[in-house]
């Protein structure tokens, strides 16, 4: 099977931090299999250099960026709503923006960052594991609701490799690269729903014994044997307290790196 070679478009004001992230993208430090390119956060420009390439990930580097970079957030969730978007600035940088990039669950990178981490970060983003160093064990958590998925992230970030998806179909994206230790799946959502996640999970040669617990706001008799009869894991009804879950990952895969 071909590896899949992933598109990267960095945008914003072409200065040396652009130019830096450009040559760390492009070096040997860098394991993700990618095509990376620049590009100017002027909206004509932007929209020229966005169309032929459809990117998988768009980073803009909110260094000396105005409002009108709002124009850019605009335009990806019109034309390329599956597209992820991944932001780097200082606090200062990302203030001006904080409400739109919270309430939309935008992957945020602080500055001052180091390259390992800034690498790790977009990693995280395609569920990539590079080969290097010692390996932690990683949660995939899937669901809707963007403030969820930042507790869950907060909660658990320091012990395990947390992964995101805020959909069925990013999900399924993000398993064509790798495979987590465990799986937390929110069985109500928009389009492609737990239901039909799970059915493909365990039609697939690759994930068909991956670890899979169900989350779930249903709490009807009937609601919960249908949810049975798709064989996960286990479930957990929401609001679900987090010790539930921490104590549910750690008998799945570990203590995590904390108590390695």
């Amino acid at each position: 099977m071909q590896k899949k070679i992933y598109k990267i478009l960095l945008a914003g004001v072409l200065n040396n931090q652009m130019e830096s992230l450009y040559s760390l993208l492009s070096s040997d430090r860098n394991e993700l299999p990618c095509m990376v390119q620049l590009c100017s956060s002027d909206e004509k420009v932007f929209e020229f250099t966005i169309k032929p390439m459809k990117p998988d990930l768009v980073i803009l580097c909110l260094q000396r960026l105005d409002l009108s970079a709002m124009n850019i957030f605009a335009y990806l969730r019109r034309n390329n709503p599956e597209t992820l978007i991944m932001t780097i600035g200082t606090e200062a940088e990302y203030k001006p923006f904080a409400g739109y990039i919270e309430s939309n669950g935008i992957e945020t990178v602080y500055r001052p960052i180091d390259d390992e981490d800034i690498l790790k970060s977009i990693y995280k983003l395609f569920f990539f594991s590079p080969s290097k160093g010692d390996r932690v064990p990683s949660v995939l958590f899937i669901d809707d609701d963007p403030v969820f998925l930042r507790t869950m992230r907060k909660a658990f970030k320091d012990k395990y490799d947390v992964y995101m998806a805020t959909s069925g179909e990013e999900a399924l994206f993000q398993l064509e690269t790798n495979s987590p230790d465990v799986i937390f799946l929110d069985y109500e959502m928009p389009g492609m729903n737990g239901r039909d996640v799970l059915e493909k999970l365990r039609c697939s040669k690759a994930y068909h014994n991956a670890p899979v617990y169900i989350l779930t706001g249903m709490k009807e008799r009937e609601k919960i044997m249908e949810i049975l009869e798709l064989k996960p894991n286990g479930y957990f009804l929401k609001p679900v307290a987090l010790y539930r879950l921490a104590k549910c990952i750690e008998e799945s895969v570990g203590p995590g790196k904390d108590n390695a």
